[in-house]
């Protein structure tokens, strides 16, 4: 495998959640991050690993209710390639990559040996990644980035990372690090939010490959 594990020495691998795709299925280059779990597992034992996601926030902006978590279905192919059940922690709150990592955090404060992260991601995805770990993990962790290659990207963005980050920037600017404690009241609440709903509904409801509709 082309992503080799160098550092053997985790507590807690990572791995963010991502859009499911029209038939519910787990995107090609989520696999791709989860293989690269399984390697990272196998080389480092007692390691468990932390899956993220509900599903996307743009399902409920279109009011489409899916009939499974993001963690589920990573969770599912984590124990299909033989990773112990009692190894993986779910994190099923969150409906964005803040999300991931602000609750990812909340899990983890109650689980202080959980000191040690590698956080596998996007290639594209990793300069923000890493500015939200900081700003919700802060100093007091040792944290990795492993990046991987995905070629798919950009079918799940309505803006580029640069933008993104940018605005993300803003959003959390009076977040102390570490201190996820600070954006409790804000997340999904903020007008941040609401700019991004419009957005995907101009994408979506125009795409060629609409999710089908379920009962909210």
């Amino acid at each position: 495998m082309k992503n080799s594990i160098t550092n053997t020495n985790y507590d807690l691998i990572v791995v963010p959640g991502l859009k499911l795709g029209p038939r519910w299925g787990i995107p090609n280059d989520l696999i791709s991050r989860l293989k690269v779990a399984v390697e990272a597992y196998e080389k480092n034992p007692g390691v468990h690993i932390a899956v993220c996601g509900k599903w996307s926030i743009w399902f409920d902006w279109l009011g489409i209710k899916p009939p499974v978590t993001e963690a589920q279905k990573m969770k599912s192919y984590l124990l299909k390639h033989g990773v112990n059940g009692k190894d993986i922690l779910m994190e099923s709150r969150s409906k964005d990559t803040i999300g991931n990592t602000y609750y990812l955090k909340r899990i983890v404060r109650q689980n202080p040996h959980y000191m040690r992260l590698l956080v596998i991601c996007a290639s594209q995805h990793k300069k923000r990644i890493a500015f939200l770990f900081d700003t919700f993990f802060g100093p007091n962790y040792r944290i990795n980035y492993l990046a991987v290659s995905a070629p798919h990207f950009h079918k799940n963005t309505t803006a580029n990372e640069t933008t993104c980050l940018k605005e993300q920037r803003e959003l959390l600017k009076n977040v102390r690090p570490g201190h996820e404690e600070d954006f409790e009241h804000k997340l999904y609440n903020s007008p941040y939010y609401a700019r991004q709903a419009v957005k995907i509904r101009l994408k979506l409801l125009t795409s060629k490959n609409a999710y089908p509709r379920l009962v909210s």
